[in-house]
């Protein structure tokens, strides 16, 4: 989060150089991320017995997170020259970082877990939507919130609409927690 505040502090004080350097430092950050966002969700699993629907349910959000991370991170990269749509990919990764951590405040605040993960969803929709509301009168790179309101709502969806409870996800994360990564 470090980085995403400096970064464009950096482009305003007209420190390039350095604002490269540490987007280039990214390179190895964001696979170090991914790597402990996988070895955390495996080791909140019980790697013998029987999962619970919170298991299946955070172990999908966690996929949802490293997908929406990714993709904002690939938006980031591969615009890395045309500025618009950079710096649209790092609000999107900003926002997949923070979304995670709004979830645990809102379980704090809400004690009902469906409520908590609703006013989550609410925040996060809000948030995106008045960034499009923010860029409704640009010329080009408009299309970054839109793709990402939609990656969110066909997750949200999915967890509400029960589908994370099927048998295929449930082997999934079977499978994933007998993996031998955590103890």
């Amino acid at each position: 989060m470090s980085l995403l505040i400096l970064q464009p502090i950096l482009i305003r004080k007209k420190r390039l150089d350095i604002h490269r350097l540490l987007g280039k430092g990214s390179y190895l950050l964001i696979p170090l991320i991914f790597i402990s966002i996988v070895l955390l969700t495996h080791s909140r699993l019980p790697h013998q017995g029987q999962l619970t629907d919170d298991h299946l349910v955070g172990t999908f959000n966690s996929v949802k997170d490293l997908v929406v991370l990714a993709v904002a991170f690939f938006i980031a990269l591969k615009y890395v020259k045309d500025y618009q749509l950079h710096a649209r990919g790092m609000i999107v990764t900003g926002l997949a970082f923070i979304e995670p951590a709004f979830i645990r405040f809102t379980l704090r605040v809400i004690s009902d877990p469906m409520m908590a993960y609703v006013a989550t969803i609410l925040t996060v929709y809000a948030v995106i939507i008045y960034l499009i509301y923010l860029e409704r009168k640009q010329a080009s790179a408009r299309w970054v919130f839109p793709l990402v309101l939609a990656l969110y709502m066909i997750a949200h969806g999915m967890v509400i609409s029960e589908v994370v409870y099927l048998p295929f996800w449930r082997d999934c994360v079977t499978w994933f927690a007998g993996l031998p990564l955590t103890t």
